[in-house]
């Protein structure tokens, strides 16, 4: 049976990238000894991995280490004790990276050692060492007795053989045995003394003497030497850090900086007319420094246009789809408005593996495409919320539990406007007067004889207070004749027929039927509070680069309230498949045939969503 290829992205650097340019760029840095601390700037995932690894492969006599100094942010970390530690945080991952990429016995002075497999062979050396060490030493201090208990054995073949090994040479071999023992086990404590200063003190008459004591070592020294010790015994001719920029600490370069110059005169002091300078390459987005202080910093600058933004982030996403022959699958407008909000190539690849993963795995009841991209999107741009919205919470799921009030706004604002036109008709039906003349002398009748005062016949407080209500009165009573003359009776009972459709259809409305410009704000500016009275206002999402993204995808009714369908498997326990894609035609306004064949009729009857819509949707017709 034939498998399905897929075809999927890789997420590191690429080693073929299109360096034009910046190829000889960077040969002008090997060109000249005094450039030693290079910038390789330019936005995230701009391509300055992709550059630095097609340079590589393609100049193969020039060595580079690579330090990656990852260091990512999480919502709970806070600022104060952030600051704190992000000094320490890079020196550690120097030294650690460093460690693990140079052999011990290239830096047998250092202090810091890297956890290995112990060498057996040696330890068998040492010990069979110091195992003649003594022996020969005891044999030394007692030749003497044993040759003496020797003599006095009785004659027999075993005499014969100790006499032979124990005798007035073996002491003179011994001799020469011990001396080349103890020089090797002498030979190995100093070396082992000096690399590592184990013996740091000794006692003498009572008084404490330091031994390989280097005075004027500050603890501060003591680590910078180690770094310095480090980078001079690394095989490189480049050193490049990547992502140090995310500490947003300037401190640690001006480290760096310091380190790299002491380095190369160390260096060039060492090796004379053969001096290769080291150089630091320091791969960092551009706004790191401001403009003096990065040109004062840097001796060489190469920036790096980014592969991908906005503007062609589209172009570039209908190539990875293409690769999977899917790009038919979507709509063209969705795609467009999508690749607006991402300017990000590793985004956009890492979207495209787990959109092909999730599509395939969870597509056995006719998925909507545009949807399921729209949740990896999600998933992609907000992880934590999409964990969360698993679990019945977080900030999407806040937005979905806003549409019982939504529906509830709605159906006040037409409920108002339905008991309006009721009143309105009713009035109509009421009227008795055939024109407005005979309104308009019925009503001066009556204010008339509105209540006066004796003297001025001015109305009384209460004349005016009836007046005001006559007036209100005149004037919907002149609406109803209007309505008369002009013929509007049916029109009014057809708009209030109207509006009770309006009302029953309202229920089956999705959310972003329900968000309109008027309400749009309060509904993504949700809070959430927990049951001990704290309030989550989900600042983590709101000002996230990508809100207006999400935004986009839930008010154009990408991630909707079938969410739950694009997130985990399905189990036909309650419905089989093909009587889930018959609701799901329903909610995504794409019924199905009228001729569909339906499994099991009575539980699709007893469906939330068939309760909700009232049989009012043309897509519920169905023979079975």
């Amino acid at each position: 049976m034939n498998e399905t290829k897929y075809s999927f992205q890789k997420l590191t650097p690429i080693n073929c990238a299109d360096i034009s340019v910046y190829e000889q760029a960077i040969n002008f840095v090997f060109e000249n000894s005094d450039i030693r601390n290079v910038a390789i700037s330019g936005a995230y995932s701009a391509g300055k991995s992709s550059v630095l690894e097609t340079y590589k492969s393609k100049n193969g006599e020039y060595h580079f280490v690579h330090l990656s100094l990852a260091h990512f942010h999480t919502a709970e970390l806070e600022k104060e004790h952030e600051d704190k530690v992000k000094e320490s945080i890079l020196e550690g991952k120097i030294l650690n990276q460093l460690l693990h990429q140079i052999t011990s016995e290239k830096i047998p002075q250092s202090n810091f050692r890297v956890k290995k497999g112990i060498d057996t062979s040696y330890l068998v050396k040492l010990t069979t060492v110091i195992c003649i060490f003594i022996f020969s030493l005891l044999f030394l201090i007692f030749s003497s007795n044993i040759i003496l208990f020797v003599t006095s054995l009785q004659e027999n073949w075993l005499k014969d053989i100790l006499a032979f090994i124990f005798n007035s040479y073996s002491i003179i071999i011994s001799a020469l045995i011990f001396l080349i023992s103890s020089v090797i086990i002498v030979y190995s404590l100093i070396k082992a003394q000096k690399n590592k200063n184990i013996f740091r003190k000794i006692s003498l008459q009572g008084n404490e003497i330091e031994i390989f004591e280097e005075q004027d070592d500050s603890y501060f020294d003591k680590y910078l030497n180690e770094v310095l010790y480090l980078f001079e015994n690394i095989e490189a001719d480049v050193i490049v850090f990547e992502d140090m920029d995310r500490f947003n600490s300037s401190r640690i370069f001006e480290r760096l900086r310091e380190v790299n110059t002491l380095v190369n005169i160390n260096k060039k002091i060492n090796m004379g007319d053969g001096f290769k300078p080291l150089r630091f390459f320091y791969l960092i987005r551009d706004d790191i420094f401001t403009s003096k202080d990065r040109t004062k910093f840097f001796d060489y600058i190469i920036p790096i246009i980014p592969i991908v933004d906005s503007s062609n982030s589209y172009d570039q996403f209908i190539k990875l789809l293409n690769q999977s022959e899917v790009i038919g699958m979507f709509e063209n407008s969705f795609l467009q408005s999508l690749t607006l909000y991402i300017d990000d190539m590793r985004i956009l690849k890492n979207i495209y593996n787990e959109f092909i993963v999730y599509i395939h795995r969870l597509n056995n009841t006719e998925l909507n495409w545009n949807k399921m991209m729209a949740i990896i999107v999600y998933k992609n741009l907000f992880p934590r919320d999409f964990s969360d919205l698993q679990l019945d919470k977080g900030f999407v799921f806040e937005i979905f539990e806003q549409k019982k009030s939504l529906i509830a706004d709605s159906l006040k604002v037409i409920s108002d406007k339905r008991e309006e036109l009721v009143s309105r008709l009713d009035r109509i039906k009421k009227e008795s007067l055939v024109s407005i003349e005979e309104l308009h002398d019925a009503f001066s009748a009556k204010e008339k004889r509105l209540p006066r005062n004796y003297y001025s016949q001015n109305l009384t407080s209460e004349g005016l207070e009836m007046k005001r209500e006559n007036d209100i009165e005149l004037e919907k009573r002149e609406q109803a004749l209007n309505d008369i003359i002009d013929g509007n009776l049916t029109l009014i009972e057809r708009e209030i027929t109207e509006i009770e459709y309006k009302e029953n259809r309202i229920y089956a409305k999705a959310i972003k039927e329900l968000i309109t410009k008027e309400n749009v704000d309060k509904i993504f500016s949700v809070k959430r509070n927990n049951e001990v009275g704290d309030i989550n206002e989900f600042k983590e999402i709101k000002c996230n680069d990508y809100f207006a993204l999400l935004k986009f995808l839930i008010r154009n009714g990408y991630i909707d309230e079938t969410f739950k369908d694009y997130m985990t498997y399905f189990y036909d326990d309650s419905l089989s498949a093909s009587d889930k894609t018959f609701l799901r035609r329903i909610t995504d306004r794409r019924g199905a045939a009228y001729t569909y064949i339906l499994k099991e009729p009575k539980r699709i009857l007893e469906s939330p969503i068939i309760r909700n819509i009232e049989f009012e949707l043309e897509e519920i017709l169905n023979f079975d």
